[in-house]
């Protein structure tokens, strides 16, 4: 008996143990198996929001004035269907974040950013009125561009060219004997650049007579246009037209190019580094870079006043009728443009993006990169005797407070929460010592 009753305990206490064990292996499944489940649910909901519906309307939501009427409107793409809205009560719902370059605010923005959201910037000005977009660490930030480049994703390299068919047809084109006597045509607004072009044509002034009608450099009384046509055919009466950029970035081309060639005033170019890429022939301007002085330019505008002959070669885009653009490049930029034939850089735009979101099924996640706003930051001038203007102590200054702009921005943004301006100038002065960003927004 007692040996029974010593087996009876120790078979107990084996019992007991194996009884504690098989409780905390059984709690041990119990979360391996929740863990399991958890994970399966969140892989079907994710695998839901990847399932593509093209009838089910993806929101684009443009990020502009909050004083602007509230507006909804659905766009189709073949099978797809986006909703364009201004309501930023939908930003939770918002697929992609549409940014317009000329209302952008550093100020307002919207933030904290959803992993699936995004952003995409259009601008199709001047790069001198936008230049924090010059840095890299704010341009990265976006996934899809229309700017002027042709590497953004969306090019308005020739936007600014109103008419093709007005660039070869010969209606504004002069005979010689009704030019007027002053070749040169200046007709510019703004003499506070980063190119300095204000130097260059007031050293040309010494050497041949320029007829100056805009506010720089005016020596005429100044000309009122209504319509783009009045302007093309005022610039038919010279035999060149001054047409120097404001800012030296690749692939910028801005109007004045193009209604010299239309009106058939050869320009006289300085500015993008690529546009031999977009001229319709290989004499289609002249071009200062080309030049080693002003006094060289000079000389050529006169023997081209006086050779008939010789100055047609650079007007075979309008005389000649059968071969008048024999830029290929060109020639294919502007089929893509007529074949998008929408009306309105806000509406291109719009389409553009609603079909690089859906064609595929997901979004693509890009990033935008510098080549698709390709301005230096040291901006290159055309060769003078005087290189340097008071201009150029402003246009310093407005670049270093973009750089530490762009910096500041790279830091909150990267934080993903709203700011406030406040926040953002105390960043400000923490950079770079108290009072050295701070008139950035005091310009």
């Amino acid at each position: 008996m007692h040996l029974m009753h010593i087996c009876q305990l120790r078979l107990g206490k084996k019992c007991r143990s194996c009884g504690r064990r098989s409780k905390i292996l059984g709690l041990f499944c119990c979360l391996i198996c929740a863990c399991a489940v958890l994970l399966i649910y969140m892989w079907q909901q994710n695998s839901k929001r990847e399932i593509f519906n093209p009838y089910e309307p993806r929101i684009l939501l443009w990020w502009t004035d909050t004083n602007e009427p509230l507006f909804y409107r659905n766009i189709y793409c073949g099978y797809y269907t986006c909703t364009v809205t201004n309501d930023r009560l939908r930003l939770k719902e918002a697929k992609v974040i549409l940014f317009d370059g000329i209302s952008f605010d550093v100020l307002d923005m919207p933030l904290p950013r959803y992993a699936f959201q995004l952003w995409a910037l259009l601008y199709d000005r001047s790069p001198a009125n936008r230049t924090i977009l010059f840095f890299s660490e704010l341009l990265r930030y976006f996934n899809y561009t229309s700017t002027f480049s042709r590497y953004s994703d969306f090019p308005l390299t020739l936007h600014t060219l109103s008419n093709v068919a007005d660039l070869v047809n010969p209606l504004f084109l002069r005979r010689s004997e009704d030019k007027s006597e002053i070749s040169v045509l200046f007709m510019e607004n703004n003499c506070n650049t980063m190119s300095s072009r204000e130097n260059y044509v007031r050293e040309l002034m010494s050497y041949v007579p320029v007829y100056s009608c805009g506010s720089c450099l005016r020596n005429r009384d100044a000309t009122r246009f209504r319509h783009e046509i009045d302007v093309v055919r005022f610039m038919s009466i010279y035999r060149f037209t001054l047409v120097l950029e404001d800012a030296t970035c690749s692939d910028y081309i801005s109007s004045r190019y193009w209604q010299a060639l239309t009106a058939g005033s050869v320009p006289i170019y300085y500015g993008s580094p690529t546009i031999r890429d977009w001229q319709p022939h290989n004499r289609s301007a002249l071009y200062i870079s080309d030049f080693h002085s002003v006094k060289d330019l000079a000389d050529l505008i006169e023997q081209l006043s006086e050779n008939e002959t010789a100055y047609n070669e650079y007007l075979r885009h309008k005389l000649n009728s059968k071969v008048p653009i024999t830029n290929q490049r060109l020639l294919d930029a502007l089929v893509w443009q007529r074949d998008l034939d929408i009306p309105g850089i806000r509406l291109q735009f719009e389409k553009q993006l609603c079909m690089a979101i859906n064609s595929d099924g997901k979004p693509k996640s890009k990033v935008a990169n510098s080549t698709q706003f390709d301005c230096p930051l040291k901006q290159p001038q055309p060769a003078t005797l005087k290189n340097s203007t008071e201009n150029e102590i402003y246009w310093k200054h407005r670049f270093s407070l973009d750089r530490c702009a762009a910096r500041i921005l790279d830091q909150l943004w990267q934080r993903n929460a709203p700011y406030t301006k406040a926040n953002f100038e105390y960043q400000l002065a923490e950079l770079a010592g108290w009072g050295a960003c701070q008139s950035y927004f005091r310009k």
